[in-house]
């Protein structure tokens, strides 16, 4: 699987769903991590239990029902990723890492903690995140 971070307005989901990530922006590799990651780290994030967030990581577009798809991760989660002290991300990251998604996925501390340094730096850029993913 592959899957892209990146800041976009959620306009432009459908367009980043069949073209992919324009060249040029804002592009974290998130590892072939999936919505199921980010909902985990979105749960660990908050201190929350995952199961309400489901409706939150529904596609936003998609280009066919074989993907690649685009979901947009929730505000609440973008703005609190944009608060933390650099510490705090490493703290969430080893948390993260933990997660029974990640471990499934085979994700190290070290590979959670990289990609969490990603997505948090462009977090605190402000605006629409949005993961591309592909099988």
């Amino acid at each position: 699987m592959l899957s892209t971070l990146t800041l976009a307005p959620v306009t432009q989901a459908r367009d980043i769903a069949s073209k992919g990530v324009a060249a040029g922006s804002l592009a974290v590799d998130t590892g072939g991590l999936d919505s199921a990651a980010f909902m985990s780290l979105h749960a660990c994030a908050l201190g929350i239990d995952w199961e309400p967030l489901l409706p939150l990581y529904d596609p936003v577009a998609r280009a066919s029902t074989n993907g690649p798809w685009v979901f947009a991760i929730p505000e609440e989660l973008r703005s609190h990723l944009a608060r933390l002290d650099d510490q705090s991300a490493g703290d969430l990251a080893t948390l993260w890492a933990d997660c029974e998604e990640l471990q499934d996925d085979g994700v190290s501390r070290e590979e959670a903690h990289e990609i969490l340094l990603g997505v948090v730096d462009a977090a605190r850029r402000g605006g629409s995140l949005l993961l591309w993913l592909s099988l």
